[in-house]
Formats: C-alpha cells, structure tokens, sequence
C-alpha cells in the first residue's frame, strides 16, 4: 500500500521547495512533493521531456507527456522513468492540445488548460485544501492535505496499468487506450469481477483468467479485487485469501498492462530502477494471437501460416475482408434508433472449419432448435450481425456486436459450429 510521509517531512520538503525558484524552461525536476502556486507545460520543461516531478529514488516521474512525440495531445501522465514506460493518466478523454498550455497546482487541486486559459480537465472538489502533490515511489501520484491526509490518488483512477502496491476492485477495469499516440478510451477492457477477470472487445469476452494454462484456482469464493505483486498475479478475496493465482518469478516491480492490441502483458522489473524487464512476454493474454478480436482485421480469418480471408470473402482496403457477393456486412449504426432494420437481409456461409473468438467463452444464446430457427432468430434482431449454429449440440449463437476477426476452428473449441454473416444487398 502506499506510504505515508510523517509530517514533519512534509513541511519540510514543501518550506525547500517554497525557497525555489519558479521553473522555466529547462526548470530543475522537483522530488517527492510540489507545493501550490507550480505551474507546469510541455515546453516549460521540454528539457526534461515534460517531466517535471520525480519520486523519491527517482523510479517514477509526473510529466507533461506527449505519447509517439506527436504535438496534438499532451497528458498529465506518470512514467516509470528507467523503462520511459506509461502507467497512468489524468486526462485521457482531455487532452492538452498545446504544449505551452498550462497545468495548474494550485490549493484547490489540479487542473489543465487549452491554450485559450479554459480549464478542460481538473480533479474534483475537495473539503479541504491542498497542500501538497507527492509522487512516491510506488508511482502513487497524489494530493495532501495540511495533516498529510490524501484528498485524491491515481492508484484510485486506474488507466490502462496496474502497478504492483495498487489493487484493481471487483467491478472496477482498465481500459486500452485507443493507439500507441491517442491515450483516448479504446475498446479493449480487463474487466474484475466477483468471480473473475475477463478481457472484452465492444462487450464480447475473449479471455478469462480462470481458463488461462497458467492460472491456478486455489479455492472458491467471491473476489473483493486483483493485485500484482513480486511473486505474481492474484485474484484475492476480502480477507486476503488467494481465490486465483499465477505465480511468475520473483521481481520487485511489476506493471500490468492492457494494450491498445488487446493483449495484456506484465512487465517485470527486477528492481523498481531497472529499465530492463527480464520476462517481457513471460505473461502474455490470450496466449493464441488468434484469439485476439482484431487479430486479421474485421472479418479476416487468422490461422498459424498468418493473416487471410474466410472462403466467398476477399481482402478490403482497411486489412480486413469483405463478402465476395457484393453484400454489406451489418454494423452496429445500421440499426439507428430502432430495434429492427426493415432491409432485406441475406446470410454468407463461412465454410466450414470455421470459428469466432467470442465462441470460445461464449454460452448458446438458445439451445434445442435447428439452424433455420436459428437464421431467423437472428433475422428478427437488428443487432445480431450473424450466427453459428453447432449441429451436434443443436446451440446457436448470436453475433450481437461488431464482427472481429475468425480462426480456423482446429485452434478452438466447436468445431462444428458453421458460421453466417448476415448483410443486406
């Protein structure tokens, strides 16, 4: 769990840090504690790259940051210095948009500016005020109060990271950012819940850490909430109990990260200022690339040879594949405000030996009828974008959220499942 300061040494650091000059461009990099009145941009600490707070031992930094060195969107981030990786961020949905913009501490909180003086992003109200922004070295960025109490922490607002010290709730996710440069909420979420955790895309699961080869279910229980730590990955319950587990070799620090890809890896550091991650791919989910939503783009078939098309497809301009027929596959907006689309509608065959990701994890949506019961259920639902229907169960199963990619069905369970696409002419 975080540490916390005595106060002593709070107003301590914070009388030497009020006998400092104000920085300016190239200013020093503060450490541990920033008092109110700082004012922070990209370019009043270009020289620094944007950062302009380090922890304690110099492990983590606060910084103005601009993922890719793009110019558009700057961000209130911490960084895992040695490794100049990203673990958190303010104002993913807000992005500074000038890098002379300001961000401001001042005794109400922190805020940042557009270049027009507008605040777009600050953190909340508080009761009372602040009298210190700390960055310890767990890379626990937060506000204190005059009696050192915390008034607001990122470990609390989880972004795409978790970090080892920080728990993820029941209830709570990280969510992927939309690209390596865009830190905006993508589509990708791990999701904890009181029995799991799960990976979904656009709300359809594609991974669950309790189906994963490397996990270990050590009892039954409710989980109160995820936490990584030097001996592994862990699903606790309230009183501590490990309910799932996946021990990895002993580090100090780890990061678990959801990618803009989908994937979720854990970085391992062997000390918290290493820059070297010793078992980079040691934990990577799902561990079959074809089991990633977008693994071959929207409608591309995946298979271990790499990237093609379902039979009666072909290749589209945007890496996916497209019907052959001339047809459109539904999307999502195609059924508006409504519940239905009243348009003809036609099914393509994927051929056989074919599987979606969704499957996998999926229950039937209805179970007992026969294919043709199956087409029109998904006919009569302006959401279903197609259907597989297992004959030897006699299941069907509805696609109802934009289509991802396919797999060969040899790489996955159901194999007798048969796929159709439904489109309209």
């Amino acid at each position: 769990m975080p540490t916390r300061l005595p106060l002593a040494a709070v107003l301590l650091l914070l009388l030497l840090g009020a006998a400092a000059p104000t920085p300016a461009r190239g200013g020093r990099v503060a450490t541990e504690l920033l008092a109110p009145g700082f004012t922070a941009s990209y370019l009043l600490f270009i020289d620094t790259y944007g950062a302009f707070l380090a922890s304690r031992s110099g492990a983590f930094h606060a910084v103005v940051y601009n993922p890719g060195q793009q110019q558009e969107r700057f961000y209130l981030a911490v960084l895992h210095a040695p490794s100049k990786t990203c673990v958190w961020v303010a104002n993913r949905a807000a992005p500074i948009t000038d890098r002379a913009a300001a961000l401001q501490l001042t005794a109400s909180g922190i805020s940042a500016e557009d270049p027009n003086g507008t605040t777009i992003w600050s953190t909340p109200p508080f009761g009372e005020p602040v009298a210190a922004l700390r960055l310890d070295d767990h890379g626990n960025l937060s506000l204190l109060d005059a009696r050192n109490a915390t008034l607001w922490q990122s470990f609390d607002r989880p972004t795409d990271s978790l970090l080892s010290s920080q728990r993820l709730p029941a209830g709570a996710f990280l969510a992927s950012a939309a690209s390596g440069s865009d830190f905006s909420e993508g589509a990708y979420r791990l999701n904890v819940t009181a029995a799991d955790a799960v990976l979904t895309w656009m709300g359809s699961m594609y991974w669950r850490l309790s189906n994963d080869a490397s996990s270990t279910v050590e009892r039954s229980g409710t989980v109160a909430y995820m936490a990584v730590n030097g001996t592994g990955l862990y699903l606790l319950a309230a009183d501590g109990g490990v309910v799932i587990r996946v021990s990895l070799p002993a580090a100090e620090l780890r990061v678990v990260r959801l990618g803009y890809d989908g994937k979720l890896q854990i970085q391992s550091f062997a000390s918290a200022n290493s820059s070297k991650s010793p078992m980079d791919g040691g934990f990577v989910a799902p561990s079959d690339a074809c089991a990633l939503p977008l693994s071959c783009g929207a409608l591309g078939l995946c298979t271990p040879k790499g990237c093609t098309c379902p039979p009666l497809f072909a290749a589209s301009h945007d890496a996916g594949c497209t019907p052959s027929d001339g047809s459109t596959p539904l999307s999502v907006s195609s059924c508006g405000g409504g519940g239905n689309n009243s348009s003809p509608v036609s099914y393509l065959s994927l051929g056989s030996g074919v599987a979606y990701f969704a499957n996998k994890l999926a229950p039937p949506t209805v179970s007992g009828g026969n294919v043709s019961s199956c087409q029109a259920l998904c006919t009569s639902n302006c959401s279903c974008r197609g259907y597989f229907y297992d004959d030897s169960s006699l299941s069907c199963y509805l696609v109802k959220h934009e289509l991802g990619s396919f797999m060969n069905a040899d790489s996955t369970k159901g194999s007798d499942k048969l796929g159709y696409i439904k489109g309209v002419a």
